[in-house]
């Protein structure tokens, strides 16, 4: 009974800390918490990256198109000369990532990289670019 309910346990939890940072960064957002919404040239809005109270950010894939196993998605901040790395976001099936300390970050852009990351983005792969608003 107790290997049920601990295996029970572990597979009800799987997936669970993706929820809850998707609730957490919904939650910012409800508060009023800067948002900078991702756009692809097109115009559609793909992604948001929310900014709560603590500093911490959330990247949230609306409607990012799934990857393939080489791929990764790569934020940027592109509040200087040059674009920094945020860091990876997944290959677009992850519905929210925590992407750390964002505070004093107001310009951004999400790029589709190999899988691992690059120390600045392809510029023909850059997907979607946003401001805190």
């Amino acid at each position: 009974v107790f290997a049920a309910l601990g295996i029970g346990y572990l597979l009800g939890d799987r997936g669970g800390g993706e929820r809850d940072l998707a609730d957490v960064a919904q939650d910012a957002v409800d508060a009023g918490a800067p948002v900078a919404t991702l756009t692809a040239p097109d115009g559609a809005a793909v992604a948001r990256v929310v900014v709560a109270e603590d500093g911490e950010g959330y990247f949230l894939a609306d409607d990012l198109p799934a990857l393939d196993a080489e791929h990764t998605y790569q934020l940027w901040q592109l509040n200087g000369e040059q674009p920094v790395s945020i860091g990876l976001v997944g290959d677009g099936t992850t519905r929210a990532v925590s992407v750390g300390e964002l505070e004093g970050i107001t310009a951004m852009a999400v790029s589709a990289e190999v899988a691992g990351g690059v120390v600045s983005p392809t510029p023909d792969q850059i997907v979607a670019e946003g401001q805190i608003a």
